[in-house]
């Protein structure tokens, strides 16, 4: 299949919104890439607009086209309920007829908010719902603890990091390959195989030995995940966080006075 022109896909933005702009986030060489697109993000020269582009994995099969109206259409329902934190759709081609010779679909960019400001309001609607009794298995008082946890697991540099959605599904992103073609070395982030096993132990070690790699090389979001992972406390933050939007998590951790004990051979 064509590879894609950079220079092509930026030149469809800048006449979409009749203005110069540049990719960002190093995504005219290395896009973002979920399951299904590979996803490019451009913002304007005067830095005031920033849109993503995406475009199929699979830009020529039979089911593509219906697919991506299918998804139009979707996101076009949504814009209308006019929903936060959503991304509009601007602009989309289910054809390959088209400057770029690929299906696409422009959205427009949610920024989100700061991880502070989010994990605190996580926290608090948990408190009221407490305090109103409709917080089945939770307390006031264990909501107060993971509270007091913020400063402990906070990390203020990720406020302004870069950021992306991702998902659990395995895809290329979970598959570690070496230099020869198809030659798969590893298969990683197997959080749902209901055992923590020695071969589970080497996986993530070795999974974050590249990633730190990667991050050595390239900095940026890679650096980010990257100090994330590394913490000696990953586990027990990760489970702190889940905790903000599951109530079958905050129970346990609220069992265990919210510091769970890890397995001492590290798994």
């Amino acid at each position: 299949m064509e590879a894609l022109d950079p220079t092509a896909i930026r030149a469809l933005v800048e006449n979409l919104i009749a203005a110069p702009c540049h990719f960002i986030l190093n995504t005219d060489t290395s896009p973002f890439r979920g399951g299904e697109y590979a996803v490019y993000a451009l913002e304007d020269e005067g830095k005031s607009r920033r849109l993503c582009l995406r475009i199929p994995h699979n830009r020529v099969g039979c089911h593509v086209s219906p697919f991506l109206e299918h998804e139009a259409k979707l996101r076009r329902r949504v814009d209308a309920a006019k929903i936060d934190l959503f991304q509009p759709l601007i602009a989309h081609d289910s054809t390959t007829e088209n400057s770029i010779k690929a299906p696409y679909l422009v959205l427009g960019w949610a920024d989100g908010e700061p991880a502070l400001e989010w994990i605190t309001y996580k926290i608090d609607r948990k408190i009221a719902r407490a305090e109103s009794n409709q917080l089945c298995g939770g307390t006031v008082a264990e909501c107060e603890h993971q509270k007091q946890l913020i400063p402990k697991y906070w990390m203020p540099g990720l406020d302004n990091a870069p950021h992306v959605l991702v998902h659990g599904d395995i895809s290329g992103n979970n598959i570690i390959v070496g230099s020869a073609p198809l030659a798969v070395q590893s298969i990683i982030d197997l959080g749902f195989s209901g055992r923590n096993s020695e071969q589970m132990k080497r996986d993530r070690a070795f999974y974050l030995e590249c990633v730190k790699t990667r991050a050595q090389r390239e900095g940026g979001i890679e650096l980010h995940y990257y100090r994330t992972l590394a913490r000696d406390d990953e586990p027990s933050r990760y489970w702190w966080l889940t905790a903000a939007s599951r109530i079958d998590i905050h129970i346990a951790m609220a069992l265990c006075s919210w510091a769970p004990v890890l397995d001492p051979r590290g798994i």
